[in-house]
């Protein structure tokens, strides 16, 4: 069973995208956190095999948590699909360049099942 960690500060997107993709694959399990501290706490207590991670949030926000993460080496092979309405061309290539993959918001849940499936595929 893959195990995947979605972050997001938007509870409903969350309870949706648990849903969602576990309902399309048996052998995805997902685990919802809205923020990047509560996500350090999970990652000490298991390493999910991939990470969807929201860019806009309170508090710390995507980049700075992907740079925590990376800067772990325990944790610094996790691959990280970004998710996020940001949508200038700086941030949509600096994502592109920092995580494994890019997903603009809004987003179709077969968008969402593909990239999970191609960067599941190629780690």
């Amino acid at each position: 069973m893959k195990k995947i960690i979605a972050v997001d500060d938007e509870l409903d997107l969350l309870f949706t995208i648990k849903k969602v993709i576990e309902y399309s694959n048996d052998d995805y399990k997902v685990t919802t956190i809205d923020s990047g501290k509560k996500l350090f706490q999970q990652l000490k207590k298991e390493t999910p095999d991939l990470i969807l991670l929201d860019i806009m949030m309170p508090v710390e926000n995507g980049w700075e948590i992907h740079k925590k993460i990376k800067s772990t080496p325990e944790w610094s092979r996790i691959p990280i699909i970004f998710i996020s309405s940001v949508v200038d061309d700086t941030s949509k290539r600096t994502a592109r360049e920092m995580g494994d993959d890019y997903l603009e918001k809004p987003f179709t849940f077969d968008d969402l099942n593909t990239k999970i499936k191609n960067v599941l595929n190629k780690n």
